[in-house]
């Protein structure tokens, strides 16, 4: 786990990362607003978990819910795919742009694979080529990989690369030192060994034998299933391979795995951790590799180099997965998990298990599984998403983070609306608003204080949850925002509400910007960010309110604010932006800058439709 100062160093390389992505990007694509997230059905949602465990260990999880893909937990190198970095979000968010038709996901290392309308799209770390570019290092939304036959069925993710098969072919791309892409990469990427090669085009894999069914991929080396046959090929040094690792410490080309153990059995199903291997065969589960922690299932922590039975899973298993050093498969509905429990992975507080264990706290209808690093993560019948292990990136997506723990259920998926991240039962609103002083003119409300009389007034829909409004003016006035002065104020005051208030949501409610003047539009948007990826890793939904053009001023000044606004509209998702651009008229300001009485009382209304849309009307 990271000590304190690098969490705060690689949140502050997060906030000024994501403000060169923002000023380098075109307009946000408004694509989340037009397709909500559908209901979630069991028959349609499909769960991944990646990590690793190299220096620092980080997991995250994704799955797609109702065609589009939600990730949470670690995403300090963009693998959530919401257009931001921080070092983590507790609770799902879509990824930006895929919000319908995808049919695959793979979670790697610190990158994220997806396939949508037969195309492959990546986001995450790049430093190996993962994303099939050169540059940047990082790409934090969603990017089509070129290169690939179309269409594409399956798509695998490792740490550091990725395969893809598209008719019944593999073709893998990414870091290729120790052979994981079937080949000998000629493309130098540098890294921590100076020798370390990559490939940014996808090529295909020789030596497979028959119509690749499944592809799996570990730390340093990778299997498939070509004819019902398995084949691995890369790093060796534990017999990942299935072969013995004196005789070859990695191969550049695929290697027959079991001829002899699965006879005329065929394959169905097959899973890589960090350096072990299980496939599932005749409806029976097999691991190789390293076996140290027992996540080889056979009763020793010893490495093998050929395929071992793990005989004490009964009934027959239905689906594999495998984390870095644990594995795990489901048998008539439930969750069997073995090898290493350093982070609970294995369902429960307790040592390490060389044989498996049936996971606690789950339904006895689970449909899939999922392993990541250091966690895993079921589904069950009715679509419900329990996941257990270690939290210190809230890859279990119940709302907290650094909290190991049993099974324990999702928070609420993203579909724009509010959620109860703490399931309490109540939603807690916290407003961060500007003061009532207008250029001398003192109104009767600040804006937090107008949008909870809205609030007071409205009826609430039948069967909503209650909600508990806090306003955070905290005694300090006189600047109005978006400007430095107020939201460094407001630092402090989301640092009180997120430790003490618990809020579910934060509304940061600013005015005008007549304090521009004084600061960049680059250095408003940073101090903004800070707040929105505080509130992020807190697992906090947060609406931004924007203001409109400045009018009547001076040239200067107003290409300052529609910079700071454009910027601001980059930073945020669609359907969090509160745009105030429109609807109002010259009797809505008591100046060219300032807003009126009747001005607050539009915008006020405006932002509480945005948060609320349910209320209005009523």
């Amino acid at each position: 786990m990271a000590n304190g100062w690098l969490r705060q160093r690689m949140a502050r390389i997060g906030t000024f990362a994501i403000v060169a992505v923002l000023m380098a990007c075109g307009p946000e694509s408004d694509a989340d607003a037009e397709h909500p997230t559908a209901p979630v059905e069991a028959a349609g949602l499909r769960i991944t978990a990646g990590g690793s465990q190299s220096f620092v260990s980080f997991s995250h999880s994704c799955a797609i819910v109702g065609g589009g893909v939600q990730c949470w937990g670690a995403n300090g190198n963009g693998q959530l795919g919401d257009g931001f970095v921080s070092l983590r979000v507790p609770v799902p968010t879509r990824v930006a742009g895929l919000d319908h038709d995808v049919t695959a996901i793979a979670a790697g290392g610190a990158h994220t694979c997806a396939i949508r309308s037969g195309k492959v799209l990546c986001w995450g770390r790049n430093d190996r080529r993962q994303i099939a570019a050169v540059r940047p290092p990082i790409f934090p939304e969603p990017t089509e990989i070129h290169g690939l036959p179309e269409p594409v069925s399956q798509i695998a993710a490792g740490d550091e690369h990725n395969c893809a098969v598209s008719g019944g072919e593999l073709y893998c791309w990414g870091l290729g030192t120790d052979g994981e892409l079937g080949l000998r990469a000629s493309e130098h990427c540098g890294g921590y060994r100076a020798d370390e090669d990559c490939s940014t085009t996808p090529i295909r894999v020789e030596g497979l034998s028959g119509t690749v069914t499944d592809v799996a991929l570990g730390s340093h080396h990778s299997c498939a299933i070509a004819g019902g046959q398995i084949y691995c090929w890369g790093r060796n040094n534990h017999g990942q391979l299935g072969v013995s690792a004196t005789r070859t410490a990695r191969s550049f080309e695929p290697i027959r795995v079991g001829q002899a153990a699965f006879a005329t059995a065929m394959a169905t199903d097959i899973a890589a951790g960090a350096d072990h291997t299980c496939a599932l065969v005749g409806a029976r589960v097999w691991c190789w590799g390293a076996g140290d922690d027992g996540q080889l299932g056979v009763g020793a922590r010893d490495d093998r180099d050929s395929p071992q039975r793990v005989a004490q899973l009964e009934p027959e298993a239905t689906r594999i997965s495998v984390g870095s050093r644990h594995s795990c498969a489901t048998a008539a509905g439930r969750v069997y998990c073995w090898g290493s429990n350093s982070e609970g992975q294995l369902g429960f507080a307790g040592a390490s298990a060389d044989t498996p264990v049936a996971v606690a706290g789950l339904s006895d209808d689970i449909v899939d599984v999922a392993s990541g690093a250091d966690h895993s993560c079921a589904v069950d019948g009715a679509g419900d998403v329990m996941c257990w292990g270690a939290n210190d990136f809230g890859q279990l997506g119940h709302g907290e983070s650094s909290r190991s723990g049993p099974p324990s259920k999702l928070v609420a998926w993203d579909d724009g609306g509010i959620r109860d991240r703490n399931g309490d039962g109540r939603i807690t609103i916290a407003c961060l608003g500007d003061s009532n002083t207008q250029d001398h003119v003192m109104l009767d409300r600040t804006w937090c204080e107008r949008l909870e009389s809205l609030l007071r007034a409205s009826t609430p829909p039948e069967g909503s949850k209650p909600i508990d409004w806090e306003t955070l003016n905290r005694g300090w006035g006189g600047a109005t925002a978006i400007s430095l002065p107020s939201l460094r104020r407001a630092e402090q005051q989301l640092a009180y509400t997120l430790e003490f208030d618990h809020p579910d949501l934060v509304i940061l409610a600013y005015g005008t910007n007549d304090l521009l003047q004084h600061a960049t539009p680059q250095d408003v948007l940073l101090a903004l960010i800070g707040h929105l990826l505080r509130a992020r890793e807190a697992g906090v939904d947060t609406f931004v309110a924007l203001v409109p053009p400045a009018r009547g001023q001076a040239t200067g000044f107003d290409e300052g604010v529609e910079a700071t606004n454009a910027l601001i509209r980059k930073a945020v998702r669609s359907d969090r932006v509160i745009d105030f651009e429109s609807g109002l008229t010259s009797d809505d300001f008591h100046d060219d800058v300032h807003f009126s009485a009747s001005g607050h009382s539009k915008r006020a209304a405006a932002a509480f439709a945005a948060v609320c849309p349910s209320c209005v009307g009523h």
